[in-house]
């Protein structure tokens, strides 16, 4: 460890919090629009009633519903309280950040002629790269989800209970941002369509008779006013991880020498090990992470992977929102898998990569 230098510890905090801060912002507002207007088995009907389907669908969804790991938080706690299943709902949280279009665009460019222009295929610059790392967090993500589903099947407490509260940071001041009328309106339509139980405590039996003999219809205000609500709420509760994690990011980042890493460059299982350890703790921003792991022109390329694949699922931010929303044995269940399929397949990668990129003419022929 190298001393403390407060100067790079700011500049690290307030890029890590800067870096994430827009696609926080994308995700919260997601996060009210998935509550607000979409029904609450819209996702049931998706689905392919085939578990295994579904939990494959859901790692692609991704690439219709890009979101960073910053923000996929928050959308994955609505998709749980829409009624998604877990497994699926998971699948999607790994899988999103690390394959959507915008992070695959970005690990192109930053590995543009890498190897001499050996990952560039059908004149795409980095695209062996680009499909590397997206088949990689497929598989993992895949696989979890597959896990997950076993386990709720045998009825194992996957979230916690207080997933379905609306908010999770908060203060008696909070809740004068709503408006007594939004609230009595938010009710209305909330019985009506998508309306969560759990969050309250009046009799919904009469409620239900009550509302049903007079229908409110909710204007265009309305439910602007309602997804700004819970875009606010949802931006305050994983702004307050996010800072947490920025903060314990940037005082470890601050004090590892750089140089210890470029030193295990001949040693395959450390530098993988020790870019998954990287990526833990710099907490990254999956849009940026590329751009970090190209820079280790000394490591191989299965450790560059192994930071870009781990960062978007597992990283110190990720771990804190983790706990907020999953049971400690869904957390110890997740983590070990997601370490030991990402190390796996990595390590693997770098015994076989010699092979895949030998010219021709320099294959062995004949078995000798």
């Amino acid at each position: 460890m190298s001393a403390f230098n407060f100067s790079d510890f700011r500049l690290i905090f307030m890029s890590i919090v800067f870096e994430a801060m827009p696609f926080i912002v994308i995700g919260a507002i997601v996060s009210g629009m998935l509550e607000e207007l979409l029904p609450q088995q819209f996702f049931q009907r998706f689905l392919p009633k085939s578990r295994w389907l579904a939990v494959i669908m859901s790692s692609l969804l991704g690439i219709l519903m890009p979101m960073c790991e910053c923000g996929i938080v928050p959308v994955m706690r609505r998709l749980l309280k829409k009624g998604v299943p877990a497994s699926c709902a998971i699948t999607y949280m790994l899988s999103a950040p690390g394959m959507n279009f915008i992070v695959l665009s970005s690990t192109a460019l930053a590995f543009w002629g890498y190897k001499d222009g050996a990952y560039d295929l059908a004149g795409i610059g980095g695209l062996g790269i680009v499909l590397l790392r997206g088949g990689f967090a497929f598989i993992t993500a895949v696989t979890i989800g597959l896990v997950v589903d076993r386990l709720a099947s045998k009825g194992v407490k996957l979230v916690r209970e207080d997933v379905k509260r609306d908010r999770l940071v908060g203060s008696p001041t909070l809740t004068i941002i709503e408006p007594a009328a939004l609230i009595s309106t938010a009710h209305h339509h909330h019985d009506h369509h998508d309306h969560d139980h759990s969050q309250c405590d009046h009799d919904h039996h009469h409620d239900h008779h009550h509302h049903a003999s007079v229908p409110a219809k909710r204007t265009l205000l309305d439910r602007l006013q309602s997804i700004a609500e819970i875009a606010l709420g949802d931006f305050i509760d994983i702004a307050a991880f996010l800072v947490i994690g920025a903060l314990l990011a940037a005082t470890i980042n601050t004090m590892l020498p750089r140089a210890t890493l470029e030193d295990l460059g001949n040693k395959r299982e450390l530098s993988i090990l020790a870019m998954m350890g990287l990526a833990f703790l710099l907490s990254l921003c999956s849009e940026a992470d590329a751009f970090v792991a190209a820079n280790f022109t000394g490591l191989s390329t299965g450790s560059k992977l192994a930071m870009i694949v781990l960062g978007p699922m597992l990283d110190v931010k990720l771990l804190i929102m983790y706990r907020w929303v999953f049971t400690g044995r869904m957390v110890m269940t997740m983590v070990p898998i997601m370490l030991v399929m990402i190390f796996s397949l990595t390590y693997l990668y770098d015994r076989i990569e010699p092979f895949l990129l030998m010219p021709p003419s320099t294959l062995p022929v004949g078995g000798k």
